[in-house]
């Protein structure tokens, strides 16, 4: 049953990502980090940038999304705890940045039952 909902989730989130250009640069630039935990920790928890991963202003928000199969425990972004709604398996949060060059990398920690999953985040400003 576990695997049939990653399958659903998994295609509902790639059809989300083809509506966002933004989201495939961020997934190949993420995969890069996602090489140092084994395929059974990160199967089971999405970590992705539900907003674009070029912004161009300098200051604003983004939209962190982080779905999993397991129970959320805690959730850091930059070490900074995020509140969790009890029982949920899905999360959405608005990030505050603040760009001093031109990228700004974001540590996203999930910590679940299992273990923890830990991902980087990029944010690039365009460039006119």
């Amino acid at each position: 049953m576990k695997k049939l909902l990653l399958c659903f989730l998994t295609g509902f989130l790639l059809g989300c990502a083809a509506e966002h250009e933004s989201i495939g640069k961020l997934s190949s630039d993420s995969q890069s980090s996602a090489g140092k935990y084994s395929e059974s920790e990160t199967q089971n928890v999405l970590i992705f940038n539900e907003s674009s991963a070029l912004v161009s202003e300098p200051e604003g928000n983004w939209n962190l999304r982080v779905s999993s199969f397991e129970p959320v425990q805690a959730i850091y972004v930059d070490n900074i705890p995020m509140t969790l709604a009890g029982g949920s398996y899905d999360f959405l949060f608005e990030i505050p940045y603040k760009l001093k060059s031109e990228e700004k990398s974001f540590t996203v920690e999930v910590y679940t039952t299992e273990g923890v999953i830990k991902r980087e985040v990029l944010l690039k400003q365009k460039t006119s």
